[in-house]
């Protein structure tokens, strides 16, 4: 237990500044509302979509074939965590003596630093999954996991408090004749302080020896033995088929705040509370919903994350019907609080407006987000030999995103070159979920490894 104590604490330090999810580094908030304060659009904001997505995907299987005759993993991803994190450190202090003048070199720098810390971050994944699965018992595995987003998710809540702080300080709009970078420099040099204690926590958990795996005789042969994989397994094919149609809620979400901000007039110092409800949304979904995944295994939750999904997506595009239901709800609740708060001399100050509806909208998405983490986490581990977790988790990962990365770039050409507006793209991928759900339910199963564990009870 102790052990798993430290996981979670190692987890929440990285759910504030972790690269390349934590919450001061967060792609579909603070590193899009930083693409929108130097005046970049659509196209470049799909780009931090692409590097967030082929970081964390491609760099996996060439991690997991280098940790996974590691028998000890603790310092591996400790290091990793602690690397990918201090280059946005040194982005940060190089923001500091460049100044805020010429916005094609920082935009430049920033993909440079972007790439090497979301690739670093996606290395440690595989080899974080691998020590979680050697701490905890099968039998509990969606429980507990579903324990651990709720940590890493309440502790981003906190860092989306940290955004909004900073946002308020030192604004990021550059409409605003006191707009500067200092907010970002900011939490890109906070976000390394909360990864060195990820890092110290976690080389301090009692890791036993793992069972020595033979590794390959060289990386090619490493990949041809794991793409052997999905030719002995076509239910794990069919699902990483599914899991590329999944891609309209990672295309809707990267878009959220920008439509939010650029289209309904919404100030961008409410970006680090739309985190805070994605969090919170993980956050309920990791103490309620995540208790489903022992029960009906991994395909009902992907399928439940694709229905929360386009129930976010219904509230972005019917804005203004949202509006009129969300106005008088807060306001009840900002009066409830109020009454609560009376007796201590504090109160809240509700004020009507979009940002209302997309505090929603990012909830329900932190609902999806959490039963997709889940649903395709089991996936990989209950389809795979007990002593190949490192390899599967990379297997999965990698090629779980391949739609995910490719269809923002068109829907950011598209919008650029104005043939769509970013409530056609809505629509367009709500009919991509509804097409996800489809694929799910009637071409994907529960893995071998949840039925033995079903039958065993």
């Amino acid at each position: 237990m102790a052990n798993y104590i430290k996981f979670l604490a190692n987890n929440g330090f990285i759910g504030i500044g972790g690269m390349p999810i934590g919450a001061l580094l967060a792609y579909y908030g603070v590193m899009t509302v930083f693409m929108t304060s130097l005046g970049y659009g659509s196209i470049a904001i799909s780009v931090v979509n692409a590097i967030f997505y082929l970081g964390f995907a491609l760099s996996q299987v060439p991690s997991a074939y280098f940790l996974e005759s590691k028998t000890i993993k603790k310092t591996w991803m400790g290091i990793l965590q602690l690397s990918a994190s201090g280059t946005f450190l040194v982005f940060g202090l190089i923001l500091t003596l460049i100044g805020d003048g010429n916005s094609l070199i920082i935009i430049l720098l920033f993909v440079v630093f972007y790439s090497m810390g979301t690739s670093i971050g996606g290395s440690a994944i595989p080899t974080q999954f691998a020590l979680f699965n050697k701490i905890v018992p099968p039998e509990k595995l969606g429980k507990l996991l579903g324990i651990m987003f709720v940590v890493n998710s309440l502790a981003g809540m906190f860092g989306g408090w940290i955004v909004s702080r900073v946002f308020s300080l030192w604004p990021v709009d550059r409409a605003n004749p006191d707009f500067s970078l200092t907010a970002f420099k900011v939490l890109f040099i906070a976000s390394f302080l909360f990864v060195l204690a990820a890092a110290v926590v976690i080389w301090t958990v009692r890791e036993q020896e793992g069972e020595k795996i033979p590794k390959k005789e060289n990386f090619p042969a490493y990949v041809s033995h794991t793409m052997g994989f999905l030719k002995q397994d076509a239910n794990l094919a069919r699902f990483l088929v599914g899991k590329n149609l999944m891609f309209g809620q990672y295309a809707a979400k990267l878009f959220y705040a920008t439509y939010a901000i650029s289209n309904l007039g919404v100030p961008a110092k409410y970006a680090g509370l739309f985190i805070s409800f994605f969090l919170g949304g993980f956050c309920t979904a990791g103490l309620t919903l995540a208790r489903l995944a022992d029960r009906y295994g991994p395909k009902f939750m992907l399928i439940l994350s694709q229905v929360l999904a386009f129930l976010s997506l219904m509230c972005a595009i019917f804005s203004e019907t949202t509006a009129s239901l969300a106005n008088p709800l807060f306001l009840g609740v900002s009066s409830l609080l109020n009454i609560a708060l009376e007796p201590m001399g504090m109160g809240l100050v509700f004020e009507t407006g979009y940002h209302n509806v997309f505090y929603i909208v990012f909830f329900l998405a932190g609902l999806s987000a959490i039963c997709d983490n889940i649903g395709y986490s089991n996936m990989a581990f209950q389809s795979c030999p007990s002593d190949d977790k490192t390899t599967y988790v990379g297997l999965v990962n990698l090629f779980a995103f391949i739609l995910p990365v490719i269809m923002p770039f068109v829907f950011g050409g598209l919008e650029k070159a104005g043939a769509l507006t970013i409530r056609a793209v809505f629509v367009i991928n709500a009919f991509v979920m509804i097409a996800a759900i489809a694929w799910l339910y009637s071409m994907v199963d529960n893995p071998a490894g949840f039925t033995k564990l079903k039958n065993r009870e």
